[in-house]
Formats: structure tokens, sequence, C-alpha cells
């Protein structure tokens, strides 16, 4: 594994190799021995995992939501795009991984300053897109009969479009604050913060955690608690949520998508919470204490923190088969019709050649 100085450590999350180059020195200088092998095999085997699972499943999930009936519904829409999206931040975080292995192919001119770009854009949408979503829901659920107005495809991509370039704009620091050094003593690359650029990337910092933490955490609890509330009491007293009344077919269809939307919101807030109450930890109390060494156990928590933040971008496959009855009637057809084609193939080569 790369070496790197403890000054190159910090705890913003959207560095998705602080982690592994801070797992890269010497055991004794973070953590016990034992310590240390537990959090670097678990660095080594479980992140991979989460990355190829997540990009494929979102790969797959895109593909979906992007058939010709599924995109016919706003909600599908930006399930598509939080698809692509989760699927940017892990194809980035799978190049960052590679650090943890002694690949230095991050550390390199142009694919250093990208990865953090991506990341830092990739992480930007995929918060706002579930903001996006958890109002669509709350529409759902407290105004069905001006869904139909609010909640439109049209309407849903031009939001998309906007993230998108919102997100390509605010986030162009990461490529001028980045650079490539060689430390003459070792002859390594580390992909590191421009010294000079420190305290403007501080001044970014604070901003990125106002706009992709802060302000979307209030905006969806906010939403989902009473949301969840209701659709919780309606079943409890009914069986069935409360608007089952003489309803559109968009309103039906709208709907139907309510639990799943319920069930991803929730998850994203449950598994990105500790990641964002341990960035807000060290960005607020840490900066008393920004020259000295983290200890290992600042070390195993963020660790442990950025495994759950990295499983919400790659669990929401699951959740889409699980409890998405139109997506997982729509995954079948697709992808069931592939693989008797490749049976077929098997049995038969020499007809399909």
């Amino acid at each position: 594994m790369a070496a790197v100085s403890p000054n190159h450590i910090n705890y913003t999350e959207n560095s998705t190799s602080d982690l592994n180059q801070s797992l890269a020195l010497e055991p004794d200088v973070l953590m016990p021995g034992r310590l240390y092998d537990v959090t670097v095999g678990l660095v080594t085997y479980v992140q991979p995992v989460i990355c190829l699972f997540g990009i494929v499943g979102n790969s797959v999930s895109f593909v979906v939501f992007l058939s010709e009936k599924m995109r016919r519904v706003s909600t599908n829409i930006y399930l598509a795009a939080l698809s692509a999206s989760n699927s940017v931040f892990l194809v980035a975080l799978g190049v960052a991984w590679t650090d943890s292995v002694g690949m230095t192919f991050m550390h390199r001119h142009g694919i250093c300053q990208a990865i953090v770009y991506l990341t830092y854009c990739s992480a930007f949408l995929s918060v706002w897109l579930v903001v996006c979503i958890t109002i669509e829901n709350f529409i759902i659920n407290f105004f069905l009969h001006k869904a139909s107005t609010h909640c439109a495809v049209r309407k849903a991509l031009g939001l998309v479009v906007f993230l998108i370039v919102t997100a390509l704009l605010l986030y162009d620091f990461a490529i001028w604050t980045t650079t490539v050094v060689v430390d003459p003593g070792t002859g390594r690359s580390y992909c590191i913060v421009i010294e000079g650029y420190k305290s403007v990337l501080e001044i970014y910092t604070c901003i990125d955690v106002a706009i992709t933490l802060i302000l979307p955490s209030v905006i969806i609890l906010s939403l989902v608690i009473p949301t969840c509330v209701k659709n919780i009491c309606c079943r409890r007293t009914t069986g069935v949520p409360s608007t089952s009344i003489i309803l559109s077919r968009k309103e039906r269809a709208l709907l139907r998508v309510t639990r799943l939307l319920c069930v991803i919101i929730v998850s994203f807030v449950v598994l990105s919470g500790p990641s964002s109450l341990n960035k807000l930890r060290h960005l607020f109390v840490g900066n008393s204490k920004s020259n000295s060494q983290p200890s290992g156990t600042d070390v195993l928590v963020q660790y442990f923190c950025q495994v759950f933040y990295y499983l919400s971008f790659s669990v929401n496959f699951v959740y889409f088969l699980v409890w998405g009855k139109n997506f997982r009637q729509r995954f079948c057809h697709m992808f069931g019709s592939v693989y008797k084609f490749l049976c077929r193939c098997r049995r038969n080569p020499s007809t399909h050649r």
C-alpha cells in the first residue's frame, strides 16, 4: 500500500481515498496491530464487494427505469438518475480503493482530478435526487390530486438536468485545487490538495456540508416523518392507504410507488446518518486538533461510518426488487428474455453461429 503523510489525511467523506491512505501508515502509528489488520481486511474485501454489487445493480436499475413503460412516471426518472449517479460514485470509489492494494492508478495527473471531481458531483446529485424523491412522495401522500400536475415527467427531466449542470459548475474547484506530487524520498506519487489552496478548500468544504448535509437533512426529515406516520397510522386503522377512493390512472400509478419511495428515503437517512454525524463532529470539534494525528479509534469509527455511507449508494437495487412490483415485473420481462436466449444458445450453439 502507498504510504502518505498524516498531514494529507482529512475527514471529508467525499475524499474517498482518505481512509485508504490513512491505513497505509505503519500499524503502531494509528492503532494496535490486531485492530489494524482487521480494519485493513475490511477495507480490502468489503469495499470492493460494495462497489461491484452497487455498480451492477444500479446499472440494471437504470436500464429498467428508462424502459418504455417505466419512464412514463416522473418518479422513475428520478430513480433512474439516482441509479446513474450512484454508479458514478461507486466507480470513483472503486478506483480509489485500488490505492489500498498497492496500485497507484489514482495518483496520476488527470485521473486524480477526475476522480475527486466525479466523487463530489455524484455525491451532490445523489443526495439532492433523494430530496426530489422525498418531495414527490410527500406530494403524492398529502396532495394526491395535485400530483398529476406537479409530478410530471417533463418537470422531472428538467430538474434532473438542472441538478447535473449545478453539480458540474459548483464543484469545478476540485479540478484546480488538486494535483499529483512526487515524494523525492520514495519516488511515489500522491493525489493531494495543492498547499496554497487548503484554506480555500476549507471554505468550499463548509459550503459543501451546508448544501449536501445540513439543508438536505432538514428537508428530508421534515417531510419523511409525517409521510411515514401517515402511512403507518392508515395501515393500522384500515389495513390499506386512506386514499383508496376514485383515482385516475396516473394517480394510481403514483400511489403504487409510495411504499418503495419511503423505504429508499428511510434507508438513505439511516445508512448515511452515522457518516454525517461523524463528518460534523470532525468538522466542528476536530478543527481545534487539526494538526494532531488521528487515533486508531477515530480511523476505525470513520471507516465503519463510511461503510454504511457507501451502502446507501449500493443497496437500492434490492429495494427495487422487493418493494417495486412494476420494477420487478419489468426486470423479469427484460432480463428473463435474455436469460432464456442464453440458455437456448447454450443448448443449441450451432443454430446461433
